[in-house]
């Protein structure tokens, strides 16, 4: 795995995900693949230090996706994310998540990282989401 893929990976231990989003470009045919996540940093002084992020999975193809017998409701954290990349530069990605339920493989030429500029400081594991601030 290159040190691009893996800078991004080791930031999304234990990230929280709060959504899927696609955005296809119709005249190339391709399409990218957003997660939207909540980043934990730093615990210090009894908080939590939270931050908003999206993944961007440029030229997606996704393999699996499948949320079967939620029993955790919604609470899904990434544990991990194998990745295997080919000599053309097509990466799949093998996310692993903290129940069973949660199911996601895909193919993709690049992942990017956004992430919000504003950092929250909570003793609450959980930030609302608020999609403007996070793009700001």
């Amino acid at each position: 795995m290159n040190k691009h893929f893996q800078k991004i990976i080791d930031q999304l231990h234990d990230a929280r995900i709060f959504g899927f989003l696609f955005d296809n470009d119709r005249e190339a045919f391709k399409y990218n693949f957003y997660i939207y996540v909540q980043l934990f940093g730093d615990f210090e002084d009894a908080s939590y230090e939270l931050r908003k992020a999206l993944l961007r999975f440029s030229d997606a193809k996704i393999s699996a996706l499948s949320i079967e017998n939620d029993l955790s409701r919604g609470q899904f954290f990434i544990t991990g994310i194998n990745v295997d990349q080919d000599e053309n530069g097509l990466a799949q990605f093998d996310f692993a998540f903290n129940s069973d339920d949660l199911k996601l493989n895909l193919f993709a030429a690049d992942i990017e990282i956004i992430t919000s500029e504003k950092i929250e400081h909570s003793t609450d594991q959980y930030l609302k989401t608020d999609w403007v601030s996070l793009l700001k």
